[in-house]
């Protein structure tokens, strides 16, 4: 009986805890990414992404065959026009997520420069060949969902 009164508690705790995550990720984004990209120092391919925050991380899930990929992130200012994108860093014809740019402060989210981006910009400055038109930030419209 004491192990049962012990136990309560600590499930009811748990379930408290589990219960926010389980909400924040009903709402997120759904957006069609034409092109190989990186998010941290993981490369996914072109697809269908199922894009949510989970607390400080940004959960990026590819709707046709499921490749999952969290990253640490920070908050950042909301979108200007009220609509959700994805912000790509181009380099050398490579591209990496930086951020989500949400209508909500909460939701915005930008991601540090990984080392495969930082190798890849060190690259193109040794071989001279990055241009600031070339390698300007792409952007990809989201829907919310």
């Amino acid at each position: 009986m004491n192990r049962i009164r012990t136990l309560i508690p600590l499930i009811a705790t748990a379930i408290l805890q589990i219960t926010p995550n389980l909400v924040a990720q009903e709402s997120g984004y759904q957006a069609s990414v034409p092109f190989q990209f990186a998010v941290g120092e993981t490369t996914l391919p072109a697809g269908t992404y199922r894009i949510t925050r989970q607390g400080a991380f940004l959960h990026v899930q590819n709707q046709k065959n499921f490749t999952t990929v969290f990253a640490v992130t920070d908050s950042t200012a909301p979108s200007h026009d009220g609509q959700g994108h994805l912000v790509f860093d181009r380099v050398n014809g490579l591209y990496f997520l930086r951020e989500l740019d949400a209508p909500s402060s909460t939701s915005s989210m930008r991601l540090a420069v990984s080392h495969i981006e930082k190798k890849a910009k060190a690259d193109a400055s040794l071989l001279h060949t990055a241009s600031s038109a070339s390698d300007a930030p792409v952007i990809v419209s989201t829907g919310a969902r």
